[in-house]
């Protein structure tokens, strides 16, 4: 079996290694704004997006494919064309 990190743990009880304590992820503070509740849907949408900025990559156009035909299906005459 192949366990590349196994001379790690044995380092860690040697005490040639050290593991670092776990980092703490807070969220850093940010101001709350209330949303104003008498706006109608689309205001209160371009209100919650006011801050957000474009990746770059949403705004290329896809290059939508044709629809494939579907050709009906004969069961029989696949069997037929087979034998």
């Amino acid at each position: 079996m192949n366990r590349p990190f196994t001379i790690l743990e044995q380092w860690v009880k040697q005490g040639r290694i050290h593991l670092a304590a776990e980092p703490t992820l807070a969220a850093p503070e940010l101001p709350v704004e209330e949303f104003p509740r008498d706006l109608p849907d689309d205001e209160l949408f371009e209100f919650a997006m006011k801050g957000v900025k474009s990746l770059g990559w949403s705004a290329v156009p896809l290059h939508p494919r044709a629809p494939m035909e579907i050709q009906p299906q004969d069961d029989e005459q696949q069997a037929l064309r087979a034998l």
